[in-house]
């Protein structure tokens, strides 16, 4: 089965505006247009580093409701670009070098 990457950018990335250009993926907000791209099968990143944790559940529900009456497997929510904690060491590392 032929899955589209679709990545979900909130606040972080401009809710997708900051991710534009990524070769093999769709990028998004959460809203009509993620619905829409999960009307086929699909993998959904959601592309936080911990700093807007609503957005993995609002994604997970509207892939429960696209989900309704498909084969299971068709649509998947991956796990977070990052966790807070991956931002935290990143941000130190920067500042060590500055």
């Amino acid at each position: 089965m032929e899955r589209e990457t679709v990545l979900v950018g909130g606040h972080e990335s401009r809710y997708g505006r900051a991710l534009g250009g990524l070769p093999g993926a769709t990028v998004t907000a959460v809203g009509r247009d993620l619905h829409a791209l999960t009307r086929r099968p699909a993998v959904v990143v959601p592309m936080t580093l911990g700093r807007d944790p609503g957005l993995a559940h609002q994604i997970a529900q509207i892939l429960r409701w696209n989900g309704r009456g498909r084969e299971p497997g068709e649509l998947l929510l991956a796990p977070p670009l990052g966790t807070i904690s991956h931002l935290v060491g990143w941000l130190r590392a920067a500042a060590g070098r500055a």
